[in-house]
């Protein structure tokens, strides 16, 4: 099936999740060096790809039982938080302002990119957003722009086995890896977007309490899945 990787039908009962295919990167890490994995996942992800990478460096050298430098570690982190706060920054000004009926703020955009976000807090956008919110979406979105990241992990549980869990734009990152001989073994990407849409996700009920496709909207946009998304309007009931 072509289109967006998830699509939301509108049915009587509420919104359902018609169609969900979110791409998972780890298989292709298999037999890849170790060295090379958080690499590969900066080359695989067009979207957090700084916390991505980091995640596969951090369980690689839990696994090899090795320590990252605090300063190298510290300012890795720290490019992590700056991409999590600019792709936050980018749904604000580019997403967000069609739910509150006004147009895309693509200068301040810009601005967000250039790493300037004086527009966007003199501009109120943000309150706005948050004043017009569902009550019940309203930590949601509130969360995504004033939470603060919890604190980088990484261990071993078992010997050639590494764990790491970051902070990144939509929630708790966590990479494992098993190594053999220097060799990715086997690897697992537990992300926020695929964790939201999976059997235990809150997506699922959160949309189920919606009857119009613009409160499908506001659900998918708390939410925020990390691929393509459409609410099929077709299927709207009256």
């Amino acid at each position: 099936m072509t289109g967006p990787a998830i699509r939301i039908a509108m049915t009587p009962a509420g919104a359902r999740i018609a169609h969900c295919a979110i791409p998972n990167a780890q298989g292709l890490l298999i037999g890849l060096p170790a060295i090379k994995v958080g690499q590969a996942l900066r080359r695989l992800h067009g979207i957090c790809r700084e916390a991505q990478g980091l995640a596969g460096e951090m369980a690689v050298a839990a696994a090899m039982g090795k320590a990252i430098a605090p300063d190298d570690l510290n300012q890795r982190i720290e490019r992590v938080q700056a991409e999590a706060r600019r792709e936050t920054g980018l749904r604000l000004c580019l997403d967000w302002p069609a739910l509150i009926g006004e147009a895309p703020q693509t200068e301040l955009a810009r601005e967000i990119i250039a790493g300037d976000w004086r527009g966007v807090e003199a501009s109120g956008l943000a309150a706005r957003v948050l004043a017009h919110a569902p009550e019940a979406l309203r930590p949601i979105f509130a969360a995504r722009l004033n939470g603060a990241p919890v604190a980088p992990d990484m261990h071993s549980p078992e010997p050639g086995m590494g764990v790491a869990e970051l902070t990144c734009a939509r929630g708790r990152l966590i990479h494992r890896v098993w190594l053999h001989k220097g060799r990715v073994r086997a690897y697992t990407i537990d992300a926020p977007t695929a964790r939201r849409f999976g059997t235990d996700g809150d997506a699922a009920a959160l949309l189920a309490q919606c009857h119009r496709a613009q409160e499908a909207a506001w659900a998918m946009q708390a939410v925020d899945p990390c691929v393509d998304w459409a609410v099929d309007m077709a299927m709207e009931t009256a």
